[in-house]
């Protein structure tokens, strides 16, 4: 079965079957090359966007105790009061807005990348590119890594009806304070929106 043919993209359900790609690193290297790509089935509609947001909340655990990315944590908060929470957040925000551009996922496939390889793309070119869930998971990666709680907002912002089409991060900067981290459509409508909290 040739893979390539038969995937579609996650918020554009069609008929035949979706497939999610997983780009994950070698944890044990500092660099970020690609040793292993992984594809899921997807199912269509909210069944595959929930998977999807599975994976990404498995991601995000999983980055937010990587080395590498604490670490780039901790040199984009540089010289902020760590106890000076809400600034040590806007801090990390900026740096990862500053490092960041928006690209399309390949054609028919809802790629996902690691936290990780964004850290090596920042530290390796200066920026990184990819898509609204992959500045979900590597903003709530970041974030969770410095203790804060993270959630993702999936939502739908009317151009596809009523089918989710975009997600965000959402951080905790203080006892029920949630700041969005969507600098990419920062006033999406929101037509209806589910939420994941990553504990």
């Amino acid at each position: 079965m040739n893979l390539l043919k038969r995937r579609h993209r996650l918020f554009l359900p069609r008929r035949g079957k979706l497939y999610l790609e997983s780009t994950e690193a070698d944890p044990g290297r500092y660099d970020s090359r690609v040793d292993k790509v992984t594809y899921y089935p997807l199912e269509g509609g909210d069944a595959g966007t929930r998977q999807t947001i599975s994976h990404m909340v498995r991601l995000i655990r999983e980055g937010s105790a990587d080395p590498v990315v604490k670490d780039f944590a901790i040199n984009a908060t540089a010289g902020i009061p760590f106890k000076d929470r809400k600034n040590v957040f806007y801090g990390l925000l900026n740096r990862v807005r500053s490092t960041f551009r928006y690209v399309n996922d390949s054609d028919g496939l809802e790629q996902i990348w690691t936290p990780r390889v964004h850290a090596d793309r920042v530290n390796r070119h200066g920026f990184t590119a990819a898509d609204c869930d992959d500045l979900a998971v590597w903003i709530g990666a970041l974030a969770r890594s410095l203790g804060f709680r993270t959630r993702l907002v999936t939502l739908a912002n009317g151009r596809r009806g009523k089918a989710f089409n975009h997600v965000l991060a959402e951080v905790e900067v203080s006892p029920g304070e949630w700041i969005s981290t969507d600098f990419l459509a920062p006033n999406t409508p929101r037509l209806r929106s589910e939420t994941t909290v990553v504990d």
